[in-house]
């Protein structure tokens, strides 16, 4: 057997499969982490997220995705309390500021225990409790879909996408598709799912269709920086990670280093005059790429029509930028107090 959820989350990686996104779909679920039982009547966030890897390879009938999705889930939810920032420390995955490094995709499903109706918090009734819905407009992925069941045994399904990436006619298309579906698993569950049929074939063009041409310059540094930015780039890493044989094409993350080594790196490299900032090591993660990063920060800019990256604070770890702003000023007094 399978559960709700499990249909939705397999639906939702047919679709993006369907939609050009491969037959390796990844989607983010948020977990409440509370499998020991002195968790469960705790006031407190324990939430965690999973990532859930559809195999979508081979073009299997709708009812073997779903039996594939099962059995995904179960492993995920199986180790729900494996932190999510670990899985990315031990995966080091490529990092983009821009995204998310191990899924574009979000489902979020509340059952009917989670009906928006008011509950007796206390045998004698004189207290309830009334859910609040959880509205979200922004999405900070590609696209978030979220499935709630309604005090009527009803669905109550939002779709908000990325405004950057989708126009609301191309999200409208995409709910549709998403409809459309979940029907075929109602209907037609021995289906191949290359011959689910998402919409209508002009609706289906339109959406599939390749965005339209434009101009794009590149803002991509060049291969490597100077040999000299280079070398005091690796002697302040070296430094700070007490490791040697650093090389130019090494990755800092891989190295070992994390925010906080970034905000004292770019600190001490801030002293030798350079034009780092720490955000850029989740951009450019190899020695090579962040001296040309450094260098080409360091040019002279040339109004509107500058096309080089504005970089500012960010954190890996949580910390916002005040407090690296904090940091990075200590660390700075630190690193000239020190020369």
């Amino acid at each position: 057997g399978a559960t709700e959820f499990m249909v939705y989350q397999a639906a939702l990686a047919i679709l993006l499969h369907k939609l050009g996104g491969g037959t390796d779909i990844a989607l983010g679920s948020p977990v409440a982490s509370r499998l020991e039982s002195a968790t469960a009547n705790l006031f407190g966030l324990f939430a965690n997220v999973v990532v859930l890897r559809n195999d979508l390879s081979g073009d299997p009938t709708l009812r073997t995705a779903l039996t594939r999705g099962r059995d995904t889930v179960l492993d995920a939810f199986a180790h729900q309390e494996l932190p999510i920032e670990r899985l990315v420390e031990a995966l080091n995955p490529p990092r983009r500021r821009s995204r998310n490094p191990l899924y574009q995709h979000m489902i979020h499903f509340r059952g009917e225990d989670w009906a928006l109706a008011s509950r007796k918090l206390t045998d004698t009734g004189e207290t309830t409790i009334i859910p609040l819905p959880i509205d979200f407009e922004v999405s900070l992925l590609d696209l978030d879909v979220g499935i709630n069941v309604t005090p009527r045994h009803e669905l109550d399904v939002r779709l908000v996408a990325n405004a950057d990436l989708y126009q609301p006619a191309t999200v409208a298309l995409i709910a549709a598709a998403l409809n459309t579906t979940l029907d075929a698993f109602a209907t037609t569950p021995d289906l191949p799912v290359s011959a689910v049929q998402l919409l209508p074939t002009a609706d289906l063009a339109r959406l599939l269709a390749p965005p339209t041409s434009a101009a794009v310059a590149s803002s991509e540094p060049a291969a490597g920086g100077s040999v000299e930015t280079e070398r005091v780039l690796i002697a302040l890493l070296e430094q700070l990670l007490d490791i040697t044989g650093v090389d130019r094409d090494d990755n800092f993350f891989a190295l070992g280093g994390d925010s906080i080594v970034a905000v004292r790196w770019s600190a001490q490299a801030t002293a030798q005059s350079l034009a780092f900032t720490p955000a850029m090591v989740f951009e450019h993660m190899t020695i090579a790429e962040l001296a040309a990063a450094v260098d080409a920060a360091a040019e002279p800019r040339s109004g509107a029509t500058d096309l080089a990256q504005d970089y500012t604070p960010m954190s890996a770890s949580g910390l916002d930028p005040d407090v690296l702003a904090t940091l990075a000023a200590s660390w700075l007094n630190e690193s000239r107090g020190q020369s």
